[in-house]
């Protein structure tokens, strides 16, 4: 069975309300972002089950569960978003918001509950059809002005994830070292990192999955180039990329080892 709204305004904000078997239940998103609580789900689960409920209603947009709470669930609610003295939160900033919940709190226990307990009704009301539709329609009409602004946020969220994920261009065959060892760098002129340090802990990390020491690997590598004619002096400006260069698997490892520094980085800034 659907249930007819009622919208009732407070400081010139709409709140939507709902009356069965004789008890008003109020829409716990509307009260909550009166006081610029975001996560009305998270208030919801402080309540116990009599005190709160999911009803569906005919909305301009068309048929939408909504949470709502009874009285009690109401000052309940209303208790939990008590400010509390938070870092970054002024002192004015705390004292306006429990103005401004004392004031609601006393709208609601003088003027709202008593009426409608007297009359029936709740004359602030909108009382013809068109300006129920009218106030419903703001209300869609913010709700859908927060959706483009989280969409906008999502986007941005989702772009920086992309970059995090494709920021590693995998490095050519024929040129390996050297495109490897020009994202590194890049990295950390990016993120103000030592060059040394920032190699040694990749260099560490690969020792340690693959189980090799790239030391070892590199002295190999110089006697076997300078066994095939390679000058000594050429043969000692090889280094641990070098060393990682020639086995394909260590390559793959450490290719991943660079993406993972380059993804936290860019994750960082999210």
């Amino acid at each position: 069975m659907m249930n007819d709204i009622q919208i009732f305004i407070f400081n010139e904000t709409p709140i939507r309300t709902m009356e069965e078997n004789g008890e008003l239940w109020w829409v716990l998103k509307d009260v909550c972002q009166l006081f610029g609580v975001v996560n009305h789900r998270r208030v919801a689960e402080r309540l116990d089950d009599d005190e709160k409920g999911v009803r569906a209603a005919d909305t301009p947009s068309g048929t939408q569960n909504m949470v709502v709470v009874n009285e009690a669930g109401l000052y309940e609610a209303l208790f939990s978003m008590q400010p509390e003295q938070a870092r970054g939160v002024s002192k004015e900033v705390i004292v306006e918001r429990q103005r401004q919940l004392k004031d609601f709190k006393r709208w609601v226990t003088h003027e709202v509950l008593p009426q409608i307990r007297q009359t029936g009704s709740y004359t602030m009301q909108p009382k013809s059809p068109a300006e129920l539709l009218a106030a419903q329609a703001q209300l869609l009409v913010d709700m859908e002005k927060r959706m483009d602004t989280m969409q906008r946020h999502t986007n941005a969220l989702e772009a920086k994830v992309d970059k995090a994920i494709t920021v590693f261009s995998r490095p050519s065959e024929d040129h390996w070292k050297e495109d490897t060892d020009n994202a590194i760098k890049k990295l950390c002129a990016e993120q103000h990192r030592s060059i040394l340090q920032t190699k040694g802990q990749m260099y560490d990390e690969l020792e340690r999955t693959a189980g090799c020491s790239i030391n070892s690997r590199l002295s190999r590598l110089r006697a076997r180039k300078r066994k095939a004619g390679m000058r000594r002096k050429d043969a000692m400006a090889l280094n641990k990329l070098d060393a990682i260069a020639v086995d394909k698997q260590l390559r793959v490892i450490f290719e991943g080892i660079v993406r993972k520094y380059q993804a936290k980085a860019e994750m960082e800034v999210l």
